[in-house]
């Protein structure tokens, strides 16, 4: 659904950095056609000089100008400016995706790209935005728009993010404690039915709450994520990949084909990489306590969004990425809610409402409910 340009709240401001001139002139007349205000700079230098000076809504990047290192323009644009940078760029490899939001950036607009898809991703960013940076809400709970990359914060929301790092911390090294005693009778029945180490090890992408002087704002950083592994050992991620990326894009016909059976569910079925033991170990949830360790040291929290593997960020759509917003977490508002009975797009709304509502209470109700739908399985596989 496109948003027509009457409906903005306000005029935004747009720099383009491109090298290709013709590029960047197409590009800068639509969104000026659009009445959005714009810039263009066709070198990194002049980009990072030009952000300065403009202070853009939003930064449009090609990371791939010969002589010049995109991902090296974005993190000296963003150690400027708060502005959220979307990549132009054919580059959305697993390695360059964990690296763009590393250095600050919020997502990629694959090239090549026509207009109407343009215009789609960058109304879902903008729409609105006040110049401010004071989100409002122009759609009803079934269709979310991105916000802005910072938000303003108030001493409440420090306290609460101060307080949940206390909570997680200390929740996380006493159930640490109970659990170990079963978390080594599993690696040890883990290792008895097939080779391999009993932990499984995967890159996930994180978020990190940073104070900024207009308020709040949100790093998306890199992190080990620690199971019990429930695969054999060395399993090909390329049918995960292949489902996940179908489900994302509501392809019906590659999740299919991913796992050769036609299913309802949102999750991969039939996978022969799971082993006997790993199928009761999911089902349980067993799998996921090693994750009191990613908890312990700050990488996740107890409640919040699921922490994402690279290649699914890959596929993500520009509103997609406000999910990111928050501190992943161990379990959340969907697993209590849904889990695998919903589309992808329905849990990131979840995921969204979330992130801009969350609170020790609501931290609280989640972790109540959350034995109950473990114990159900209800969506577990």
């Amino acid at each position: 659904m496109s948003v027509q340009p009457e409906e903005r709240l306000s005029l935004s401001k747009i720099l383009v950095v491109d090298d290709d001139r013709a590029t960047c002139e197409l590009v800068s007349t639509a969104l000026g056609a659009w009445g959005y205000e714009v810039e263009s700079a066709n070198d990194g230098e002049t980009g990072s000089e030009k952000a300065w000076a403009m202070k853009p809504d939003l930064v449009l990047l090609d990371i791939m100008m010969p002589g010049m290192d995109g991902f090296d323009t974005c993190r000296r644009i963003r150690d400027r400016i708060e502005a959220p940078v979307v990549f132009l760029s054919a580059k959305r490899d697993t390695a360059s995706i964990a690296h763009g939001i590393e250095v600050g950036g919020v997502g990629y607009i694959r090239k090549p790209f026509g207009i109407a898809e343009l215009r789609e991703s960058v109304d879902r960013l903008l729409i609105g935005r006040a110049i401010a940076g004071e989100a409002e809400a122009v759609a009803g709970p079934a269709e979310k728009m991105a916000e802005p990359y910072a938000r303003k914060t108030s001493w409440t929301r420090d306290v609460y993010f101060t307080s949940k790092r206390i909570f997680d911390f200390c929740v996380a090294a006493v159930c640490l404690a109970l659990v170990s005693p079963l978390l080594l009778i599993a690696a040890t029945l883990i290792r008895l039915e097939s080779a391999g180490p009993a932990v499984f090890k995967q890159p996930r992408i994180g978020s990190r709450r940073r104070k900024t002087v207009s308020g709040e704002a949100w790093e998306n950083v890199p992190f080990t994520f620690y199971k019990l592994r429930t695969m054999v050992n060395d399993a090909d991620s390329a049918p995960h990949k292949e489902y996940v990326q179908a489900l994302i894009r509501k392809d019906e016909t590659g999740m299919s084909a991913a796992q050769n059976s036609d299913t309802a569910s949102r999750k991969l079925m039939n996978d022969h990489r799971v082993t006997r033991l790993g199928r009761f170990l999911r089902k349980s949830s067993l799998d996921e306590l090693p994750q009191l360790w990613n908890v312990l040291m700050g990488e996740m929290s107890l409640v919040g969004p699921r922490p994402p593997i690279p290649y699914e960020v890959e596929a993500y759509e520009l509103w997609h990425w406000q999910r990111l917003e928050a501190i992943p977490g161990l379990t959340g508002l969907w697993q209590v809610e849904a889990r695998s009975s919903v589309g992808f797009d329905e849990m990131v709304r979840l995921d969204i409402w979330y992130a801009e509502h969350q609170s020790l209470w609501m931290d609280l109700k989640i972790l109540l409910k959350t034995p109950f739908a473990v114990l159900s399985m209800r969506g577990a596989v």
